[in-house]
């Protein structure tokens, strides 16, 4: 019977390792290697898909509206994993470094999805393209938040000189 118990007890989580390129199908497992990093997968706990997910339309919702923004940069996470956002002011509207961060037990894996050689919309659609790949999934359920809005963290703020 305490051997039954220890074996209810026992929780190990589950990761989501992420094609970069959106072909592969998603793969789960149990604990994530450099190998697999290594090979163009990006790892997310299962339990933090919907909030990853309801960053991602966050950013989509604000790289459609913004041309100017406060923030030089911010972070969003959900989970063990972090989205960067850093502005790189243009002359006509700034662009965005988007980079999703995931910490593992024995490494970090870091995701360029958007670079700031695009535009908004290159952003948007690639973002868009991320959401749809993991939504695409048969064994996941990815629940949408409404009115979403998550906390933004280790924000920069640029101030300009008098």
């Amino acid at each position: 019977m305490f051997f039954l118990t220890l074996g209810f007890l026992s929780y190990s989580q589950k990761y989501a390792l992420i094609d970069k390129s959106f072909k592969k199908p998603i793969l789960f497992t149990d604990s994530v290697t450099i190998n697999q990093v290594s090979s163009d997968y990006f790892p997310i706990r299962t339990v933090d898909l919907d909030s990853v997910v309801a960053n991602c339309n966050y950013l989509i919702s604000e790289l459609k509206d913004l041309q100017r923004v406060k923030f030089k940069s911010y972070k969003i996470r959900a989970g063990n994993t972090t989205a960067q956002i850093s502005t790189v002011p243009k002359a006509y509207g700034d662009s965005y470094d988007i980079t999703l961060q995931t910490k593992t037990n024995i490494l970090i894996a870091e995701y360029l999805i958007s670079s700031n050689q695009g535009l908004n919309k290159r952003a948007v659609k690639n973002l868009q393209a991320f959401i749809n790949y993991i939504k695409k999934d048969k064994e996941l359920v990815v629940h949408d938040f409404i009115a979403f809005s998550p906390v933004i963290f280790d924000a920069t703020v640029f101030i300009k000189p008098r």
